[in-house]
């Protein structure tokens, strides 16, 4: 999944359409995309809620030092939480 603004609200309002939902519950990103900044990501997912889109943003399967990264940018942006998983051993 390509994680840059367009796809994100693209993917949520055509699964919006396809399920007939008003909002997500949670928005889970499993993968991160190299190709695109993470700033970028996080602001398009904190968008997305703000759009009344989504509930609640999460993002799994990632590195320590991307969840780090992460968090700090959410906490110096005053972005929307971001709930997580753990990266499992694989």
């Amino acid at each position: 999944m390509r994680l840059h603004l367009q796809h994100i609200f693209e993917s949520v309002k055509e699964s919006l359409e396809r399920l007939q939902l008003d909002y997500i519950d949670v928005l889970q990103c499993h993968r991160f995309d190299p190709d695109t900044p993470i700033e970028e990501t996080m602001q398009a997912l904190h968008d997305v809620v703000k759009a009344g889109y989504v509930r609640y943003i999460g993002m799994n399967s990632c590195y320590a030092w991307q969840c780090a990264y992460l968090f700090k940018f959410k906490d110096n942006n005053c972005l929307t939480y971001l709930g997580r998983s753990p990266r499992h051993a694989e």
